[in-house]
């Protein structure tokens, strides 16, 4: 606002300008030539450049300078007057402007809060709506993954199913083998009690032998019978004797082929129960990561399920 020193002396300056072109220095000339102003500061100052430069005399006036004096200033007091009564509704009217552009800031800043809150809420929508189609997809995946890991223990049940059976069969031909290992075991103690019992005969039998042998010296020396008689009697002693030991290592020889064919036996029943201990073994292995999978596997697609619930549920308590 500019100060009221320099508007009086441009009023002022006005009013001399209007002089000097003739032209009488009204309020509203002096208006006109400031491009504006107030009626009223207008006024003020050209009264007082007025009795400053326009003073006469009275006796000096005439009737006509009078009248126009008389006009002049009546035409200024109306004019005032209105000035003053439009400065106050201009006032008031700049007031209930400068009101309603308050307003309407306000109003502009709650429009602009409440679109950047409508993007914020589009925004979190879209990002919960993505989210939500991430989740459904992880869901289906997992779903997908439960399906085949049901399928993958299903088919492990059924390989275990396989597996007993087949563990079972085995069992079944274990036993048999033991049945007849046993049946060999029995066999081989009846060939060692008959081997026993050979070894008896052919001792009793070298025994009577041998008495026979002296009872045959003795009457070879109490006798006089001839030589070839005595010979025959040998040979048939000595056929007798090599008979007997070839029994005897008949029957040795298939005692020991029994007991090779025993021990071949054991060692394969040995073999056979180890292989079927690890089966056993490696079912209970398959049987417990076959549980622990679909644990796993249930527990992880219910934790995803539960998450996903949670946030439908603020998505919906956001809204």
């Amino acid at each position: 606002m500019p100060r009221a020193g320099n508007s009086k002396y441009r009023i002022y300056q006005a009013a001399n300008e209007l002089v000097a072109k003739g032209i009488r220095p009204t309020v509203r000339a002096v208006r006109e030539a400031l491009d504006g102003g107030s009626y009223t500061l207008i006024t003020e100052h050209l009264r007082t450049w007025r009795d400053r430069h326009l003073h006469v005399p009275d006796e000096e006036q005439s009737p006509d300078n009078a009248v126009e004096a008389a006009i002049s200033r009546l035409y200024d007091a109306l004019v005032t007057e209105a000035d003053q009564k439009l400065e106050g509704r201009a006032a008031k009217l700049d007031e209930q402007i400068a009101t309603t552009d308050k307003l309407l800031t306000q109003a502009d800043e709650k429009i602009t809060s409440l679109l950047d809150l409508v993007d914020s809420l589009q925004e979190q929508n879209d990002k919960l709506l993505s989210e939500q189609k991430e989740l459904k997809a992880q869901v289906l995946l997992e779903r997908k993954n439960t399906e085949i890991a049901i399928q993958a223990g299903e088919k492990l049940r059924s390989e275990l199913d396989i597996e007993t059976r087949t563990t079972s069969g085995m069992s079944g031909e274990l036993n048999e083998k033991a049945k007849h290992l046993r049946t060999l075991q029995e066999e081989n103690i009846r060939l060692s009690k008959t081997l026993t019992k050979l070894e008896n005969d052919k001792q009793a039998e070298v025994k009577q032998l041998s008495i026979q042998l002296e009872a045959v010296e003795n009457q070879l020396r109490n006798s006089h019978k001839t030589g070839e008689q005595l010979k025959v009697k040998v040979a048939e002693l000595e056929t007798l004797q090599s008979s007997t030991d070839d029994k005897l290592k008949n029957a040795s020889r298939g005692i020991a082929i029994q007991e090779k064919t025993n021990e071949q036996l054991l060692v394969k029943l040995q073999a056979a129960e180890q292989y079927n201990d690890k089966l056993n073994t490696d079912l209970e292995r398959i049987r417990q990561i076959s549980i622990v999978a679909q644990d796993e596997a249930m527990k992880s697609l219910l934790d995803k399920m539960n998450s996903l619930e949670k946030k439908i549920h603020d998505n919906q308590s956001k809204r």
